[in-house]
């Protein structure tokens, strides 16, 4: 019952975070494509705020992909992980798994 709990739990924070690395990048577009648009429409008219939203999204995006990366298993290749190995140079490489 407890692991049933945690799964949905867990299953919840996943959609949260997918939904909200979507939410964060499309936050940072419609910044950057208005303080485009309006600084070529109009002279006078500029998002000085525009900058800094693109920036701390891009930082939030960054930082949530990661997390998101990490739980897909998909930051780290399976054959880098072995104790005293090094990763190859080519994937495929003689004596290596591809990744």
């Amino acid at each position: 019952m407890l692991k049933t709990i945690f799964q949905r739990i867990d299953k919840t924070f996943q959609a949260v975070e997918e939904w909200a690395l979507f939410v964060s990048v499309a936050i940072a577009l419609v910044t950057a494509m208005a303080n485009v648009l309006l600084r070529k429409l109009t002279s006078n008219v500029n998002l000085y705020w525009s900058d800094e939203v693109v920036r701390k999204t891009i930082y939030f995006s960054t930082y949530i992909g990661c997390v998101v990366a990490i739980r897909g298993r998909s930051l780290i290749c399976s054959c880098c992980r072995r104790p005293g190995s090094t990763p190859p140079s080519l994937p495929g490489a003689a004596g290596w798994p591809a990744c």
